[in-house]
């Protein structure tokens, strides 16, 4: 009878919160397009939204901001199986933990303030680096993929199959992460979404010149009608073109990056050698004030210099 009597108190809580759930997760896939695209995503891809949402206060209170849309959008675009709410706790963590080896540096080292705040800085941008770097490297590797996933599209399309089909077949033959976004593709398209916002959508996320002049292109082709495989071929070879001149470009440009990191690794490495042969020579710039102001105008030098270099070498093919 007591089990009877909690049952009929505390089942309608449970439906009334399941249903609550369910009509949330709903909302939460439709209502804006990069949860419609994560959902719909490759199988890999739907990891992070059936894990356990440990930070679930913290993703409550940041959905809707703007900082929650832009981390989502940017961990979709290096391809990481994280929540927005869960790389922003990394940069927390990194931040604090930065932070108090900093403090702890200036009690027992007695470096300055200043110093403490540029270490804080550097923990702050690390997870930051190290998820640009990923995506970078994921939208390189999608560039390379494109135009042989293209040959093959337009393959499939004089063999009598449609664009959505070819696309299909490209996403089952090829290898991650381009066969992730063919299938994401079709997916939206199997959920009713037309096949230009699809594409539209693999474009924003992707954020390629050479993903968008295909999209814009194939837009274009479907609209008015013509010979769509040819165009694919077309496309391919110019970015086949592209990638062979940014590689003439990095075989022209190495011995200055050569050059660029020799003078930035350079004045690191003699400061180390020196504290190893002749630490009494070295203690003028780590114990007096003027020795620690020398250092940080060779720091503040050495990274302007960096910069220049990096932006000297820097060229779009």
């Amino acid at each position: 009878m007591v089990f009877g009597l909690a049952a009929l108190i505390f089942l309608p809580v449970v439906v009334a919160r399941s249903r609550r759930t369910i009509a949330d997760r709903i909302e939460q896939i439709t209502s804006t397009p990069d949860r419609l695209a994560a959902a719909t995503a490759a199988p890999s891809l739907l990891i992070p939204y059936r894990r356990r949402d440990f930070l679930s206060a913290f993703t409550d209170l940041l959905k809707g901001k703007p900082i929650f849309a832009r981390t989502e959008k940017r961990l979709t675009a290096a391809g990481l199986a994280l929540r927005p709410t869960e790389f922003l706790a990394i940069v927390t963590f990194s931040t604090v933990g930065f932070l108090l080896i900093g403090c702890w540096a200036m009690a027992s080292v007695g470096i300055s303030w200043l110093l403490v705040a540029a270490i804080t800085a550097f923990g702050y941008y690390l997870p930051n680096l190290i998820l640009n770097m990923l995506i970078k490297r994921r939208k390189r590797t999608l560039e390379m993929q494109l135009a042989d996933a293209l040959t093959m599209i337009a393959s499939a399309l004089k063999g009598g199959y449609g664009f959505v089909q070819a696309l299909t077949m490209a996403g089952n033959q090829l290898p991650p992460p381009i066969a992730d976004e063919f299938q994401r593709v079709t997916r939206l398209i199997e959920l009713g979404v037309d096949t230009p916002h699809a594409l539209e959508r693999m474009g924003a996320r992707v954020q390629s010149y050479d993903f968008d002049m295909t999209i814009t292109a194939t837009c274009i082709q479907l609209e008015s009608g013509g010979n769509l495989s040819q165009l694919l071929e077309t496309i391919a070879w110019t970015i086949r073109e592209r990638i062979k001149l940014r590689r003439e470009i990095s075989a022209a440009t190495a011995q200055g990056r050569m050059s660029g990191a020799i003078l930035v690794l350079l004045p690191i490495g003699i400061l180390g050698a020196l504290s190893i042969i002749n630490p009494e020579y070295l203690s003028f710039l780590i114990s007096r004030e003027i020795g620690h102001k020398l250092l940080y105008g060779a720091a503040f030098m050495q990274s302007i210099g960096a910069y220049i270099i990096w932006k000297m070498l820097q060229f779009e093919g």
